[in-house]
């Protein structure tokens, strides 16, 4: 839940009202390891083979199933709005998430691993090889979602419920069938690697190695690894060393899960904007936009009838494909599409497909037919979302895989690393260390649209595909990411000595990647293809040679150079390559650019002790969201509210800063039994450190909204526990 302390009052007796279920999951898991190994010496005792050999068996079964699956998939509620007619596009009374949100996820996963490795002394060099196998089996079922992203009035929300009270934007993720859910993982893994150690001179050790990696699921058999270090003893106190190497990834489950073209499920999303009441309720202008956009979507009203729209000569900010403003429906628009000799259906009422028929004297495909008629559209644009409600579904969002190809260039992701050392010994109990740190990381997998069309970004031609891939808007997995990591560390260690030891660092960091999110598994739990509020692809999907555009409203191309499209859409050159998953590029999302941590025990007469760790640390990164019109950067229809015009994750929350503190204390109750008593506290300063931040600016006709930058919501407060603890 994230809202500012007002918002939480004035929400309590609604939440309780609603009677609105947990998010919280039940976690059903067993778990069998079986494993050996075993260490012989061959040959010359004095300096033999040293053979080791290991072997492991891992099964786990889990189900994560939703704590109140009486409510369904159905789960999360989104921008609530004080009144009706606030103009906004995202509600200005905060947020509240409840729910499941999946339906239950089942998997059973097998591993067997084995492998043997050798060292054998050769003069100054000491050799090591090895090989080691891995089989992974995983069966499973994937779970479905729907999420709801409701635009409504607080109001609404306590009389009609979570699904009726205003619009909402409906995405269905899933199988199309029941086996399309299931998951079937099968990878053999083999690697081999031979490495030296090279005591080239009294005080100099060089380490020498190079591994190969082979994964029967991943379409790459040379991801051959190299890796060089180097220890200098400078003196009997300070040591050098540095080391270089690349690291691939390997195919595991978090990868692989909802890829069909490794064995994972074959999931699809259809996306549903519904008018439960209509076009009652509706407080947003979510529907302008996606009209202004060149959807299909009625341009509705949210607070005028069609007598006050008529009477005031007003009409929609989105224009038809001759150039003229499409008409501005009222809210009473549909409530007149009856039988004939029928009452005209009650303001305000929910309709849906099991009432339709009594409030219209209609059957539901005969009222959808008629609504569709009535915004001068043709028959199939309206027809019913999964709850009933009516809709304009999957003529205007066709059903997408998430995903359904594997990029024909997949490469297996890798780090190309460098690290640089010096320790020093102080004294006897004390040691002061410097580290540096530099990755590149290549080839981070993750899903784009991979045949949109270049046009798609202009206005009035969303959703355009490139020719010859078809009408479906493919999702592609392949290796389109990438980022950089570099970071010095200081550090400070007091072994236990004239009762007291003590640890203490400090980390500067600077990380950038292109990767929009940060959790890069596939599954649907993360959100990918989530429809307007997130989307697990880039912001701009777009990758390959730009082609000539004109946009229909400026008259403006790109034949001489770059421009910004009428619609707030980037548009480069024509005729260069274009990376879009570059318009991302930014400070990682878990990146942090400072940390400071410290952490001793003091040990005090009578068997007792003091310890205590501090962590003070700067805040996370986030990014702007647009206040009203987000644009759809590539034309694909989704949508993730990045101002991207700001750099994504440009702006940091507050700082961190925690101190836990615990006292100890010991009785002997004879020769085997003693008594342990502890007091503890945590967060002792009783510091309110940040934990979500608002990054919608408000409009400045909103004076009541969250500002920009304002903490939302914060981590606990002081905590104490006393403990007891008895050893027998």
């Amino acid at each position: 839940m994230n809202l500012t302390n007002a918002h939480v009052t004035d929400f309590l007796p609604l939440l309780k009202a609603l009677n609105l279920p947990s998010t919280r999951n039940n976690l059903d898991a067993g778990r069998l390891m079986l494993g050996f190994n075993d260490v012989a010496t061959v040959g010359d005792q004095s300096n033999p083979f040293l053979i080791a050999v290991y072997g492991q068996y891992r099964r786990e079964r889990s189900v994560v199933r939703p704590s109140h699956p009486q409510a369904g998939t159905a789960s999360t509620l989104d921008n609530l709005f004080s009144s009706i007619n606030t103009g906004r596009l995202f509600g200005d009374q905060g947020q509240v998430q409840f729910g499941p949100g999946h339906s239950p996820l089942v998997l059973d996963q097998q591993y067997g691993s084995f492998g043997a490795n050798g060292t054998k002394q050769f003069g100054r060099h000491i050799v090591k090889f090895g090989w080691d196998f891995q089989h992974t089996r995983v069966d499973g079922t994937e779970a479905s979602n729907l999420l709801n992203q409701l635009f409504a009035t607080s109001a609404d929300l306590g009389t009609f419920g979570p699904v009726d009270a205003g619009m909402y934007f409906l995405n269905q993720q899933g199988g199309l069938k029941p086996e399309d859910n299931a998951i079937r993982l099968r990878n053999g893994y083999n690697g081999t690697f031979v490495q030296d150690d090279w005591k080239i001179l009294r005080n100099v050790t060089l380490n020498l190695g190079v591994r190969w990696d082979y994964d029967s699921k991943f379409p790459n058999s040379g991801n051959v690894s190299p890796r060089l270090g180097v220890a200098w003893l400078i003196t009997p106190k300070t040591v050098v060393s540095a080391s270089w190497g690349i690291f691939y990834d390997q195919f595991r489950l978090g990868l692989a899960r909802d890829v069909p073209g490794f064995g994972g499920a074959n999931l699809v999303t259809q996306a549903y904007v519904s008018f439960p009441r209509l076009f009652y309720g509706n407080p947003s202008t979510v529907s302008i936009l996606f009209a202004t956009l060149g959807l299909p979507i009625p341009c509705a009203s949210s607070n005028l009838t069609d007598a006050q729209i008529a009477a005031m000569g007003l009409t929609c900010a989105a224009r038809s494909a001759n150039g003229s403003n499409q008409p501005l429906y009222g809210i009473d628009h549909l409530n007149t599409v009856t039988a004939p000799g029928h009452a005209p259906i009650p303001a305000n009422a929910a309709v849906n497909a099991q009432n339709v028929q009594s409030l219209t004297g209609l059957t539901p495909q005969q009222f959808a037919d008629a609504a569709s008629s009535a915004v001068n559209s043709v028959p199939g644009l309206f027809s019913y979302d999964p709850f009933g409600n009516l809709t304009v579904g999957g003529g205007v969002f066709p059903t997408n895989g998430v995903p359904i190809s594997i990029d024909p260039g997949f490469k297996t992701p890798h780090t190309n690393g460098i690290h640089a050392g010096l320790q020093h010994e102080i004294n006897s109990n004390s040691v002061i260390q410097l580290d540096y740190y530099h990755k590149e990381i290549n080839h981070i997998l993750g899903v784009r649209d991979t045949n949109l069309a270049f046009a798609a970004r202009i206005p009035g031609h969303g959703g355009q595909l490139a020719p010859g891939t078809g009408k479906q808007l493919i999702f592609g997995y392949g290796p389109w990411y990438q980022g950089t990591y570099d970071a010095v560390t200081i550090g400070f260690r007091k072994r236990m000595g004239k009762r007291f030891s003590l640890d203490a660092n400090y980390t500067w960091t600077h990380e950038t990647d292109n990767a929009l999110n940060s959790n890069l598994v596939t599954d649907l739990q993360t959100g990918i293809g989530a429809g307007f509020a997130s989307s697990n692809g880039p912001t701009d999907s777009f990758v390959g040679t730009t082609t000539l555009v004109t946009d229909p409203v400026t008259g403006q191309t790109n034949a001489n150079g770059a421009f910004t499209a009428s619609n707030g859409n980037p548009v480069p050159k024509a005729g260069i390559f274009y990376n879009g998953p570059g318009l991302d590029e930014g400070p990682s999302d878990l990146a942090l650019n400072h940390t400071f941590l410290t952490h001793g025990v003091v040990q005090l007469p009578w068997k007792s002790s003091f310890s205590s760790i501090f962590r003070a640390q700067s805040g996370f990164h986030y990014s702007a969201a647009f206040a009203t019109t987000a644009p759809d950067v590539d034309g694909d229809n989704h949508f993730n509210g990045i101002d991207f015009t700001k750099t994504r994750n440009h702006f940091m929350a507050p700082w961190f800063v925690n101190m836990d503190v615990r006292f100890a204390k010991r009785f002997d109750l004879g020769e085997r039994t003693r008594l342990h008593m502890y007091l503890e506290f945590f967060n002792l300063f009783n510091r309110a450190n940040p934990a979500a931040v608002n990054g919608i600016a408000p409009q400045s006709s909103n004076l009541t909204a969250p500002q920009f930058a304002q903490v939302l919501q914060v981590l606990p407060g002081r905590e104490g526990q006393v403990g007891i603890k008895v050893e027998f």
